[in-house]
């Protein structure tokens, strides 16, 4: 095993909205090496777009082993892993961590379009962004696509332990510690 203060490449993944885009850098911040691994989104009706949380966390650990195989990096010199990606997502997990859903809504998804003219009825659009700061496309946000599961699917809904990002699962699957940061909580919609 190389000790702690040996190590010296940090690793970095982006799940984009088509790829995983994974980079070892060295401790001078040189790109050593690089992988990029598709996976799909699914469009199973109209307003929907959806990706299974399995093929992110698969798609993951082949482009690590992949990146660290190409350069014969043992693991044990990874001093960091950073994580980025689309955002926001709805991944609801049950209370032993696994994610209620096969396929979950992404950003792109639209499909909570009633939750949003609903809510916006008694809260106007305006005093929304005054409270949350949140100015995308309202049905983009997680608050309107957790509204949305709770409608479709009442039963996983009462089942839900937490409701993470797509960045905050892969922290889930690495850590097993339920994680976010400013970045991912402003996309929600429920960030004051």
């Amino acid at each position: 095993m190389i000790p702690v203060g040996r190590a010296r490449y940090f690793l970095t993944h982006d799940l984009g909205t088509t790829a995983d885009k994974a980079c070892i850098f060295d401790d001078k911040l040189n790109l050593i090496a690089s992988e990029v691994m598709d996976y799909k989104t699914y469009y199973p009706k109209d307003g929907k777009a959806v990706q299974r949380p399995e093929d992110w966390w698969s798609v993951f650990c082949r482009t690590t082993e992949n990146i660290l195989g190409k350069r014969g990096i043992d693991p044990h010199e990874i001093a960091a892993v950073a994580c980025s990606g689309h955002s926001p997502s709805m991944v609801p997990l049950s209370a032993d961590g696994e994610s209620i859903l096969e396929a979950v809504p992404i950003y792109a998804d639209l499909s909570s379009r009633e939750e949003v003219s609903k809510f916006m009825e008694s809260v106007p659009e305006e005093e929304f962004y005054s409270m949350t700061g949140a100015g995308q496309v309202p049905e983009q946000y997680s608050l309107f696509k957790m509204m949305a599961f709770k409608r479709e699917n009442h039963e996983g809904f009462d089942r839900t332990w937490k409701i993470l990002n797509t960045v905050d699962y892969l922290v889930y699957r690495l850590t097993g510690n339920v994680r976010t940061d400013f970045s991912q909580a402003c996309n929600t919609g429920a960030l004051d």
